[in-house]
């Protein structure tokens, strides 16, 4: 099946009017139609539109790549792709050259960030290189995916990495201790559909015990008079600020992952951690721990 209905992929418009869409993904991994693309889309200014497709020894397939435009070349870096073509530590790089629309994969070097995906690429004002920041790093199948909060760049002309960021800020992974999905989103749900909800609305709560809205509202507080958890741009992040320095929480079905954006003492951090920790418990009537490193 070919279809041009996907998360994903990149969208990048050429000086002469064309624009390039690369891979990218239609559904995802739990639909039967779920397909991962490692071909190239060329919009042309005339209407017309040309489909070319590669090998996947020589383009494997790619989504949540970003795509640079360098001269007369397109630099596709990172990529979440299937399971089994990631690698821990490596970071994928393609060179789609723009004269004969060929793809191969650059050699690259020094200190890469690892197996990204999600992030934001750059031409750096000189040209020669491509900042990359954000986005987020697998670090193998029994681990939660982490947030890059580093910045690097990639030298176009020999593929040598520089790491030019490494912040020192904490963070940690909970996660259920029989490692089952957690019901965050649910008691989220079930609130949202008791606050706003209108007469007959079907509600979709399946478990036996009440949701404990109370336990909710405590949430990542690190006190009883601290400011109850802001949800952030992403719908299932939530910040708090404790003595001055921001704190995420990310949500999944999976684990919830806190990152500090600074550092707070020992002593805080504890108390955050075995606070949390014990709130979740009582949300879910299931055991709690911190994901190892």
């Amino acid at each position: 099946m070919w279809c041009f209905d996907r998360f994903g992929k990149s969208e990048t418009p050429l000086p002469d009017g064309r624009v390039v869409h690369i891979g990218g993904e239609h559904e995802d991994y739990y639909d039967p139609d779920f397909f991962i693309y490692n071909d190239v889309t060329v919009f042309k200014p005339d209407g017309s539109i040309e489909i070319l497709g590669y090998s996947r020894d020589v383009f494997p397939p790619t989504d949540f790549h970003s795509a640079t435009l360098a001269g007369n070349a397109i630099v596709i870096i990172g990529a979440l792709g299937y399971p089994e073509q990631r690698i821990i530590g490596q970071t994928p790089v393609f060179r789609l050259a723009l004269d004969d629309m060929t793809i191969a994969p650059v050699r690259t070097s020094g200190e890469a960030p690892g197996w990204l995906q999600r992030h934001s690429a750059e031409l750096a004002a000189d040209g020669r290189s491509i900042v990359v920041r954000g986005g987020e790093l697998w670090l193998g199948d029994k681990r939660a995916m982490q947030e890059n909060i580093d910045a690097w760049s990639l030298d176009i002309s020999n593929g040598c990495w520089t790491r030019l960021t490494a912040l020192d800020w904490q963070r940690w992974t909970m996660v259920r201790a029989d490692r089952k999905p957690n019901r965050l989103w649910d008691v989220r749900q079930e609130l949202w559909r008791r606050k706003h909800g209108w007469p007959g609305l079907q509600s979709y709560w399946r478990y036996d015990d009440e949701p404990d809205f109370e336990a909710l509202a405590t949430l990542y507080r690190l006190d009883d008079l601290a400011q109850p958890a802001e949800q952030g741009s992403q719908h299932n992040a939530y910040r708090v600020t404790i003595d001055g320095v921001a704190v995420k929480f990310v949500e999944t079905r999976l684990w919830v992952q806190a990152l500090v954006e600074g550092r707070l003492s020992e002593a805080r951090l504890a108390v955050l951690q075995q606070r949390t920790l014990s709130t979740l418990r009582r949300l879910e009537a299931s055991d709690w721990e911190i994901e190892s490193a």
